[in-house]
């Protein structure tokens, strides 16, 4: 009977509905924070990851130069990771 008068009545409804839509937002913005905490960990890992590597690799890379790109979104092979560690020691000279 109770709930058939809240469905019946519309500001009852209007209001149950913003309870629940408000419970789901700080349910969600919880979740976001806790998502980026991880994608913090991750990128940290990731940019250690690319520093190893870089050191490990045959030439002398630079990894910051790895890091730059990565960054940037493009592509961390050798070709561009070469081209972009000449630019920077003719701009250097």
């Amino acid at each position: 009977m109770a709930v058939t008068n809240v469905l019946d009545n519309p500001t009852a409804l209007l209001a149950l509905v913003a309870v629940i839509e408000g419970a789901a937002g700080v349910y969600l913005i919880g979740q976001v924070h806790a998502l980026r905490a991880r994608l913090d960990v991750a990128v940290e890992a990731a940019e250690d990851a690319a520093r190893a590597a870089a050191l490990a690799a045959p030439g002398g890379i630079d990894p910051e130069v790895v890091i730059d790109l990565i960054r940037q979104g493009r592509t961390a092979n050798l070709d561009t990771i070469h081209a972009l560690m000449e630019r920077q020691a003719a701009s250097e000279e």
